[in-house]
C-alpha cells in the first residue's frame, strides 16, 4: 500500500540529495510515495522496466545479479537510479532482507531535478562508478569459486554429465553439503598388492589402469559419478549431484557391464600372458551426505555417511563368502523384478562397526528348483536350526551352499551361544 507523506529523509545521508537545493530536495519528497514492503519481498525485478527509483529510509535490501548478491543498502541509500539515468530495463533485482520502508520517485520527477541542477550528476556518477566497483569484485570472486567448483566436478563425471547437470543446477549449489537419496558402489580389484611383488611399478600401473578404465567408463555411461579414488579401490555414487529416477539398477547395471568387460580383458590378457585382476564390489543403497570437502584453496566432491561405510564393509566381504559382488537388503529391494530375480539372498550379518544388522544379497543363476531349496536352507539357518540347515545346504551344489553349510557346522559346535538370528563380522 502507498500513500504521499511529507519529507522525512536525511538529505546529508543520501548521495543523490546531498547537492540539491532544500527547495528542490522537498519538492521532489512530496511527489513520493511511501512503500512499506516485508522482509523477504522482492522490490525491484532485474528486466522491469526503470520507471522510478527509489530512496531507503529504514530497512536492509539485497541487490542480486541472477541469484548472486552483489551489495547491499540500508537507511540512505538509493536504488534504481542507474537504469532511469539510461534508459535501460532494471539490472538487477532488490531483495528485502528485513522489513523495509522507501520513497519512490518517479522517472519523470527525477529526472527533471536533476536537469534543474546539474552539479547532483557528479555526485550520480561518483555513486554508480562505486556501486560498479563493488559488484564488480563480488563477481570476480563468484567467478572463481565457480570456475573450481567446475574444475572439481569434471574430474568427477565426463563433459556431457557436467553439462546436463550444470543445466540444472548451480555449481556451488552442487557443492554445498546436502543430504541425497543414493546408490553407493564401492569397487575393489582384488590381486594387487601381490601383483605389486612380481611386477615392475611400469607393468603394475598399466595394467591397473586398464582396469580402472573399465570402470570409470562404465560409470559414466550409466550416469554416475565417481567421487573417490582409494589405491585400487573405486567409490562410485548414484543419484547425486547427477538425479537419477532408479539408481539402484543403474549401480547394478554398471557392475555387471564391468564384470563383463573385465571378463573380455582377461580372456585377452590370457592369450597374452598377462596380469589379470579379480574385481570385488559392495552395494547399498542410503541417505548420503554429498558436496565439497576441504579448504576454500582446495575442494574436493565427494560423499559421507554411515551407508557409504557399509558399501565398502560389503565389499571387503567378498573377501570371505564365494561371491563377486553384495548387495544390502536396501538396495536388492529397490531392483527390477528382472534383477532381483537374478539374486539370492546369502546371509543376515552384523557389520563391524554397526550396531543394526542387514541382509546380504548377491547375484546367482540357480534353477528355480534349487534357489527354492537353498531358500529354505537358509531360513533353518537364520532360526538358528543350525544341524538341519548344514543338512540342507549339503544337498545343494555350489560354492555358496558348501560356505553356508561350513558356518552351520561351526556354529552348530558351539556351547552357551545366544544366537541372535544373524552373524556377526569383527573383520573389516
Amino acid at each position: 500500500m502507498s500513500q504521499p507523506i511529507p519529507f522525512k529523509l536525511d538529505p546529508s545521508r543520501n548521495p543523490v540529495l546531498a547537492n540539491l537545493p532544500e527547495k528542490a530536495t522537498k519538492g521532489l519528497m512530496q511527489s513520493a510515495e511511501h512503500l512499506s514492503v516485508k522482509g523477504g519481498a522482492i522490490l525491484v525485478r532485474e528486466g522491469d522496466v526503470s520507471d522510478s527509483i527509489f530512496f531507503v529510509t529504514a530497512g536492509e535490501v539485497a541487490i542480486l545479479k541472477g541469484d548472486v548478491e552483489i551489495d547491499r543498502q540500508t537507511a540512505g541509500g538509493v536504488l534504481g537510479e542507474m537504469g532511469v539515468l539510461t534508459g535501460q530495463s532494471r539490472t538487477a533485482s532488490v531483495k528485502c532482507i528485513t522489513d523495509v520502508e522507501v520513497l519512490r520517485v518517479s522517472a519523470k520527477a527525477f529526472l527533471a531535478a536533476v536537469d534543474d541542477h546539474p552539479d547532483t550528476m557528479r555526485t550520480l556518477i561518483r555513486d554508480l562508478v562505486r556501486k560498479f566497483e563493488g559488484s564488480q569484485g563480488v563477481r570476480v570472486q563468484q567467478a572463481n569459486k565457480i570456475q573450481k567448483a567446475v574444475d572439481t566436478l569434471s574430474r568427477c563425471v565426463s563433459p556431457e554429465v557436467l553439462h546436463r547437470i550444470l543445466n540444472q543446477r548451480t555449481p556451488e549449489e552442487l557443492l554445498e553439503g546436502s543430504l541425497n537419496e543414493a546408490a553407493i558402489l564401492f569397487f575393489d580389484i582384488k590381486g594387487f598388492s601381490s601383483a605389486a611383488e612380481q611386477m615392475s611399478p611400469q607393468e603394475l600401473l598399466r595394467a591397473l589402469n586398464e582396469h580402472l578404465d573399465i570402470i570409470i567408463d562404465s560409470v559414466a555411461r550409466h550416469e554416475g559419478t565417481i567421487v573417490n579414488f582409494i589405491g585400487d579401490a573405486v567409490l562410485a555414487i548414484f543419484n547425486c549431484p547427477v538425479p537419477l529416477d532408479r539408481p539402484a539398477i543403474a549401480a547394478l547395471n554398471c557392475y555387471l557391464q564391468c564384470r563383463y568387460q573385465m571378463r573380455e580383458l582377461h580372456g585377452r590378457h590370457r592369450d597374452g600372458g598377462k596380469t589379470c585382476f579379480e574385481l570385488g564390489a559392495g552395494l547399498n543403497y542410503g541417505t548420503v551426505v554429498s558436496g565439497a570437502i576441504g579448504s576454500e584453496s582446495r575442494f574436493s566432491y565427494s560423499v559421507l555417511g554411515d551407508e557409504v561405510n557399509l558399501a565398502a564393509r560389503l565389499e571387503s566381504l567378498t573377501r570371505h563368502y564365494p561371491a563377486e559382488v553384495i548387495l544390502s537388503e536396501s538396495c536388492y529391494q529397490r531392483l527390477s523384478p528382472e534383477l532381483a530375480g537374478q539374486c539370492v539372498q546369502i546371509d543376515r550379518v552384523q557389520v563391524k562397526g554397526r550396531k543394526t544388522p542387514v541382509g546380504l544379497y548377491t547375484l546367482d543363476a540357480m534353477p528355480a528348483e534349487e534357489k527354492r531349496a537353498f531358500d529354505a536352507a537358509l531360513q533353518l539357518y537364520l532360526k538358528g536350526d543350525f544341524l538341519a540347515a548344514r543338512d540342507a545346504f549339503g544337498r545343494i551344489k555350489g560354492s555358496l551352499a558348501a560356505y553356508l553349510g561350513r558356518r552351520c557346522a561351526d556354529l552348530a559346535t558351539r556351547t552357551s551361544f545366544a544366537w541372535p538370528g544373524y552373524f556377526s563380522w569383527e573383520v573389516k
